[in-house]
């Protein structure tokens, strides 16, 4: 795509749409760095430097025209048609928001732009209650994961998502409660690293952080980790790598698989595991979100699989 040369430079070109990434990349921006290791193009479009680009202007402008202009909207629109009154508008986490780099019947063409919300309620302690998509420019949702339900294929209902009043942005609450709430705002605490990301239901950082380490449930983790099929980043990229290669469509010339998160189930889950099991996200990058594979770390299995324009049965 011509616009992208122009975007990223011919020099940052191949680091950030053929994955092959300088080890240091120490004049790439932030922003470029969120698109080129986790597909996330937020940045982008938020970030004053990147917005003086007329390609990220143009998609930033066109997200505010959307059914979905803002990580707030798509959380509320997820809340609100898909996961019910016991879920509130605390437990939704925007975690990226993707580029489309072809034509998908859900979320629209390329260039489109679909935010990933996940479920990680606090009260969980940061396992994995569900994760949807919302496309931004059609207003369509797809529940990808719920922990309520056991996943059996990756047709799951998918319908245009309702309209999201002001009210409706505090779901089984009211105006006067959220004023209230407003009105004696709590002091801010910094979190730690792996804190900020284990409310994003990112289990990464507190399973390798020396001082997350000294809490005796993240330590079990770990361990638990370290016993299972895919202990590592790499064992997951290589089980995604093998999928792929035998009788899954083949790696594209400029993809490359890159580990977006390790996740913790909520609930049981047929094919996932048990509460408390880890999964590995695993997507496919090609300057844009291509192919998204969930893996069990404890038996290697593949349970979810997003293919634009394709449906992969999981393995069994």
């Amino acid at each position: 795509m011509k616009v992208l040369a122009t975007v990223f430079g011919f020099v940052l070109l191949p680091a950030i749409l053929t994955g092959a990434q300088s080890p240091q990349r120490p004049n790439m921006p932030d922003y470029q760095k969120a698109i080129s290791d986790r597909n996330d193009w937020l940045p982008a479009l938020q970030s004053p430097e990147g917005l003086k680009d007329s390609y990220f202007k143009q998609l930033a402008d066109d997200l505010a025209k959307s059914p979905a202009p803002t990580a707030k909207a798509a959380i509320a629109l997820v809340i609100k048609n898909k996961f019910g009154e016991s879920t509130t508008i605390a437990d939704g986490q925007v975690t990226a928001l993707f580029r489309l780099t072809g034509n998908d019947t859900i979320f629209g063409k390329p260039d489109d732009l679909v935010w990933e919300v996940r479920i990680v309620p606090e009260r969980q302690g940061g396992e994995i209650a569900g994760v949807a998509w919302v496309g931004a420019a059609t207003g369509k949702i797809k529940v990808l994961f719920a922990s309520s339900t056991t996943p059996t294929s990756l047709d799951q209902l998918v319908q245009p998502a309702a309209t999201i009043k002001p009210a409706d942005a505090n779901p089984g609450g009211s105006p006067a409660k959220e004023s209230a709430v407003q009105a004696t705002p709590k002091p801010p605490v910094e979190l730690p690293d792996y804190a900020k990301a284990l409310a994003k239901g990112d289990w990464r950082l507190a399973l390798s952080d020396s001082e997350a380490l000294k809490i005796s449930s993240y330590k079990v983790l770990a361990e638990k980790l370290a016993q299972g099929r895919l202990p590592n980043e790499k064992k997951a990229v290589n089980a995604a790598t093998s999928y792929l290669m035998n009788g899954g469509g083949g790696l594209p010339d400029n993809g490359r698989l890159v580990v977006t998160a390790l996740l913790c189930l909520a609930q049981p889950d047929a094919r996932l595991g048990a509460k408390g099991d880890l999964v590995w996200e695993v997507q496919q990058s090609a300057g844009g979100v291509q192919e998204v594979f969930w893996l069990s770390a404890a038996t290697g299995k593949m349970a979810i699989i997003y293919l634009p324009g394709r449906r992969f049965a999981p393995q069994k």
